[in-house]
């Protein structure tokens, strides 16, 4: 029994010792196991850090880079409002406003360091709605910046707005950025007008526009523009017949309304835009006409045309009223005609018959005889001194 005690005592030690043994192993590896855990997870949250630290000095960047665009942008809203010099706006100069960007909704100059995780929220969404593109936000200021600075020069050249918005468009359809290409696929012959109205603050009206009505917010609806575009159309196509017009009748003693209308046709025949060109070829004697009448107000008559029957609004006046203000033109223009030749009969012959004679060799009234001299020589008097007796006897009225 002792015997077979002490082989038992010696297998339980030698159990305990390597059962120690494969502790003490365990452990070891236990150690060393943890040691490079500790070191990898020392590593990885020092990463981390780093990351972060990263990370926060981007975000920093991105705020100030918004920041920095919101700049003059708001200053330009606020401006906008006291009809300021747009000149006057720092970072960039001269740009109208587009409040419907969301860059406006956020207040970036409150978005600071200390409270960036507090206020990141609204910049984050921004970020999102833009697909965290920088390029397609610097792309749309740029084709705004080109659209701005090309409007500017065309302007001060009067550039029609319609030239203005192919000449933008065809710059922006060979860049590279779709953004850009975009941007000049949407723009509209309103687009324009707007922009003309806040650059051009020192102008109230451009391309017979009255863009004064645009401002500050160019809040114009599509059917009162559609009528201002119409009515700018019809002005810029008789332009060229308004300016033929004008430079006739000052210059030109002789009033023949037959000689204008072939002079405003000729003016026509050089212009590029074939649509006006066409308008140019319909133009008729009743269009020059009723330009003299509305230009020229302190005109009467005009090559025996009553001015006056055209006032205020010639195209009120029906055709048939015009043919039968034009009847009465030929019909003064004949008589003055035959009046002319008596007078030059009476001056050299001395021969001056009664008024009532000339009336009824010409089939007229003797009234019209009375215009037809008033018409040649407004202060125009009997003559007293004739000795010619006429049908009525010697006390008629003589030339």
């Amino acid at each position: 029994m002792m015997s077979i005690g002490i082989v038992a005592d010696f297998i339980s030690t030698g159990l305990q010792v390597k059962q120690w043994k494969d502790v003490s192993e365990k452990m070891k590896k236990a150690r060393k196991d943890y040691q490079q855990y500790h070191a990898k997870l020392s590593k990885e949250l020092q990463a981390i850090e780093n990351e972060n630290l990263k990370m926060e000095d981007l975000w920093t960047d991105i705020v100030q880079t918004f920041q920095n665009l919101s700049i003059p942008f708001k200053q330009l809203v606020e401006n906008s409002t006291n009809f300021s010099n747009f000149s006057d706006v720092i970072g960039l100069p001269r740009l109208p406003v587009d409040t419907s960007s969301p860059l406006f909704s956020i207040n970036f100059n409150s978005v600071t360091k200390e409270s960036i995780r507090s206020q990141q929220h609204d910049v984050i969404q921004f970020l999102k709605k833009v697909h965290n593109n920088m390029t397609e936000i610097r792309d749309s200021l740029l084709a705004r910046t080109i659209m701005y600075n090309t409007t500017l020069s065309k302007s001060k050249i009067e550039e029609t707005v319609g030239d203005m918005q192919s000449d933008i468009k065809s710059i922006l359809q060979f860049s590279s950025s779709g953004t850009i290409r975009k941007f000049g696929d949407a723009l509209t012959l309103s687009d324009m007008v707007c922009t003309v109205s806040i650059l051009r603050y020192d102008l109230e009206e451009y391309d017979y526009f009255p863009i004064n009505a645009f401002r500050p917010r160019c809040d114009v609806n599509i059917t009162t523009f559609e009528h201002w575009k119409q009515q700018a159309y019809t002005k810029r196509k008789s332009k060229p017949m308004r300016d033929v017009i004008t430079q006739y009748v000052n210059n030109n003693k002789t009033e023949s309304l037959s000689m204008l209308v072939d002079a405003v046709h000729n003016a026509y025949l050089g212009v590029a835009d074939k649509h006006i060109a066409s308008y140019g070829k319909l133009i008729t004697a009743r269009d020059v006409i009723c330009v003299i009448a509305d230009t020229f107000t302190n005109f009467s008559m005009y090559d025996f045309v009553n001015l006056n029957s055209l006032q205020p609004d010639c195209s009120t006046v029906s055709t048939g009223q015009f043919n039968k203000i034009l009847e009465d033109a030929n019909k003064l223009r004949a008589v003055t005609l035959a009046v002319k030749s008596a007078l030059d009969g009476c001056g050299q012959y001395k021969f001056c018959p009664c008024l009532s004679t000339v009336a009824s060799t010409n089939n007229v009234a003797e009234k019209d005889i009375l215009i037809a001299l008033h018409y040649i020589d407004s202060s125009w008097q009997p003559n007293t001194e004739a000795q010619f007796c006429g049908a009525s006897g010697c006390e008629c009225l003589h030339l």
